[in-house]
């Protein structure tokens, strides 16, 4: 089991399975997270300039991931056959491809994302059907609201 660990625990036992722990201490994730729960109440929604500074801190992550070469090497030459992938990480389904894993399960507790859903190969045109999250419009929008829609 590989766990790409953006805040440190030692929550998951090793005593059923080998676990190859990645830490990943960017601060990125903390600092976000801790910006956004100082003022989570205060707004519907983390709008265009929260989601892009989501993006931004989730890319942020995946470069760490991914420069850790000597662990991915290792990992591709361990040849898995599936990979448990998040839904928040956005760059799981890309580090299971650079790994040569063939097939993955998505886990979620949750509905599943507009940004998932492309990644899957899932369609969800954006121009009628509303996005899952922070988003209060309903399947009857007009054109002003389909706008928005695409860009939220």
């Amino acid at each position: 089991m590989v766990i790409p660990e953006y805040k440190k625990t030692d929550a998951i036992s090793d005593k059923l399975v080998n676990v190859i722990r990645m830490n990943v201490d960017s601060g990125e994730y903390t600092r976000f997270l801790s910006d956004y729960a100082s003022n989570m109440f205060e707004y519907d929604t983390i709008g265009l300039a929260g989601r892009i500074r989501w993006q931004n801190t989730m890319a942020s992550m995946c470069e760490s991931v991914l420069s850790r070469s000597d662990e991915l090497n290792y990992l591709r030459n361990l040849n898995f056959t599936i990979g448990f992938v998040g839904s928040l990480d956005y760059c799981g389904v890309g580090i299971m491809r650079l790994l040569g894993i063939p097939n993955f399960i998505l886990v979620t507790d949750a509905a599943m994302s507009e940004d998932v859903a492309f990644l899957l190969g899932v369609p969800g045109p954006l121009c009628y059907v509303p996005v899952v999250e922070e988003n209060d419009l309903g399947t009857v929008m007009t054109l002003r609201e389909r706008i928005h829609n695409v860009y939220m």
